[in-house]
């Protein structure tokens, strides 16, 4: 095996999971374990979309979907005291914003796609699942965030700092998209440091050895 052939398989999907988690990990462990204070606006925006102080209102949620239909109950009054909640709901108020559905549910599944994809793709296992849940979520950052700053000032004349921002989410976006259509590598659990891949490696070394065996049998 030549050294392209082994940083191919071997050490650059390494690369890329391991750049990958680094991006993501820190992310979506403080949009699921830590809190902020959110405005009485942003309170109000999120009641409505069924994020109150008691919990999630699944009825209001409901709401918020695809084939969403008016209900009788009489809608609770607005919140009066401004929310302290999980961080990851900032993602809802801005899937709101960009009239996604179900924003409440995004954001959960942003916040545990970036957790838990992440550590998955520290290890290798199931990484072509877990980097199209980060792809998935990159294609959702870019759509909130940067094509409507696209849209309106230009390719050219976006603000440096927007710029970055924009390759750093294609870079990931393009990261992620390579392990899913290379996989994990071989430094992983799903391409060979799991108990399945040792097992194949040994029947195929068995199998390979039997036919040299019978190759140096005299005719």
């Amino acid at each position: 095996m030549t050294l392209s052939q082994t940083c191919a398989m071997k050490f650059v999907p390494l690369m890329a999971r391991v750049i990958l988690c680094a991006a993501f990990l820190p992310i979506g462990w403080a949009q699921t374990f830590s809190e902020t204070d959110f405005s009485l606006a942003q309170t109000k925006q999120l009641a409505a979309i069924g994020v109150t102080a008691a919990g999630m209102d699944w009825a209001t949620i409901q709401s918020t979907g695809f084939s969403a239909t008016s209900t009788e109950t009489v809608a609770p009054p607005p919140p009066s005291v401004p929310l302290h909640a999980r961080t990851l709901y900032t993602i809802a108020l801005a899937s709101n914003d960009a009239r996604f559905p179900y924003p409440a549910l995004a954001a959960w599944l942003v916040a545990l796609s970036q957790l838990g994809g992440s550590l998955l793709l520290l290890v290798g296992a199931f990484a072509r699942l877990s980097a199209l849940s980060l792809a998935a979520v990159m294609v959702g950052a870019f759509v909130m965030t940067s094509l409507p700053e696209l849209k309106v000032t230009g390719w050219w004349t976006m603000p440096p700092s927007d710029y970055q921002r924009v390759f750093t989410q294609i870079g990931l976006f393009a990261l992620a998209v390579n392990v899913v259509l290379v996989g994990g590598g071989t430094l992983s659990v799903d391409g060979g440091l799991g108990p399945q891949s040792k097992q194949s490696r040994g029947a195929g070394d068995k199998a390979s050895s039997k036919g040299n065996s019978k190759n140096r049998e005299p005719m």
